[in-house]
């Protein structure tokens, strides 16, 4: 009997939830269903309103495309109610071709690195893309290796062209390291050898 009033004090609060929740927040939704769990862990419409619950905030995320948190509620959903799994499919479909594009998109732009994260994260929510999506990954790693390295370039010569205009722009002339004789004798002239 003390089950039984238990699971019909649950019911009440996931009414509750399904009555108001336009006016509560998710945390709020969240906090009085978790309640509801704890007293009826074992009864599934508990579990499956919490799973419902973490789908809806896993699309509101996706929709925003924060796409790793959408990820972390959808697995909460399925953990927490294992028959969500027919909902989620169409879920971690769609997580996937977003990412897809993601990375499309940062390639465009030149953000190799966040076009590779896309799609190994893509892979980690599809491993059966893993085939199609590995070749793009390499060649994403191969620009990226090629970038990085015209960007290293760029950075040292900007770095001796600065110290170049310093050293004409000194009063204190230095001979440095590297420079050609042409330049240290420009520099502080002949020597005065008699």
């Amino acid at each position: 009997e003390i089950n039984t009033h238990k699971k019909d004090l649950a019911i009440i609060l996931i009414d509750s939830v399904e009555t108001h929740k336009a006016e509560m927040t998710f945390l709020m939704a969240e906090s009085i269903i978790l309640k509801a769990k704890k007293l009826a862990d074992e009864y599934y419409y508990v579990n499956e309103m919490l799973s419902d619950l973490y789908i809806e905030k896993g699309d509101e995320l996706a929709n925003k495309g924060n796409y790793s948190k959408a990820y972390i509620y959808y697995n909460k959903a399925q953990k927490t109610y294992s028959d969500s799994y027919v909902k989620l499919i169409e879920k971690y479909y769609g997580l996937t071709e977003n990412l897809i594009q993601q990375a499309s998109n940062a390639s465009n732009r030149g953000n190799y690195s966040l076009a590779i994260e896309s799609l190994n994260f893509a892979i980690d929510i599809s491993p059966e893309k893993k085939n199609e999506l590995n070749p793009v990954i390499d060649e994403l790693y191969s620009k990226l290796s090629l970038e990085e390295s015209i960007m290293i370039k760029k950075t040292i010569g900007d770095i001796v062209s600065n110290k170049k205009e310093e050293i004409e722009n000194s009063k204190n002339k230095k001979i440095l390291l590297g420079m050609s004789s042409n330049e240290v004798e420009t520099l502080i002239g002949l020597p005065n050898i008699k």
